[in-house]
């Protein structure tokens, strides 16, 4: 909940930084996986897997940089 609550304020507040169409649920996933890692007060399977989320998501946003961020209320 806190995971899908942050990523819709990011996506209202700054769409042109995270606009890779489709990508939304494992997004969310990974996200989820950072925080329980967190709450876990496991440090190093945070960095994990925040290591695999920027490493995964990277590629998305360097392809869809540039591109109209389009109308965050649509």
């Amino acid at each position: 909940a806190f995971a899908e609550s942050m990523l819709g304020w990011l996506f209202q507040c700054h769409p042109e930084m995270f606009r890779a169409p489709g990508t939304e649920p494992v997004t969310i996933q990974e996200h989820e996986a950072i925080l329980k890692a967190l709450q876990a007060r496991k440090p190093l399977k945070a960095a994990e897997a925040m290591e695999y989320h920027l490493t995964r998501s990277n590629p998305a946003y360097i392809q869809t940089a540039g591109q109209p961020a389009g109308n965050p209320a649509e």
